[in-house]
C-alpha cells in the first residue's frame, strides 16, 4: 500500500515538474535548446570520425612495422614523426 501510494506521489511530481518546464519555456529557450543539441550532436559526430580514423592509423604502423625491410626502423620513425591531421581524443579520468 504504502509503495503504490510513494510511486503515485512520485509520478505527481515529475507531471507537476514537467508541466512547469512546459508552461514556462518560451522561444528563446528552443532556440537555445536546438542549438545546444546541434553543438552536442557535431561534437559526437567529431568524436565518431576520429575514433575510427585512429585504428586505421594504428593498423597501418602495424603493416609497416611487420614488413621484412632492412629500413624497418627508419620507415617507423617517419611514422612516428608524421603530422596526424586528427589525433585521436586523450581520455580523461572524471
Amino acid at each position: 500500500m504504502v509503495a503504490l501510494v510513494l510511486a503515485r506521489l512520485g509520478w505527481g511530481v515529475g507531471l507537476a515538474i514537467h508541466g512547469l518546464v512546459a508552461f514556462t519555456s518560451n522561444e528563446h529557450d528552443w532556440t537555445e535548446h536546438n542549438q545546444g543539441m546541434q553543438w552536442w550532436l557535431e561534437n559526437q559526430q567529431r568524436k565518431n570520425e576520429l575514433a575510427a580514423a585512429h585504428p586505421a592509423h594504428r593498423a597501418a604502423k602495424l603493416r609497416v612495422a611487420a614488413l621484412p625491410d632492412a629500413n624497418l626502423a627508419q620507415q617507423d620513425d617517419e611514422l612516428e614523426s608524421a603530422p596526424v591531421e586528427n589525433p585521436a581524443p586523450k581520455h580523461h579520468k572524471r
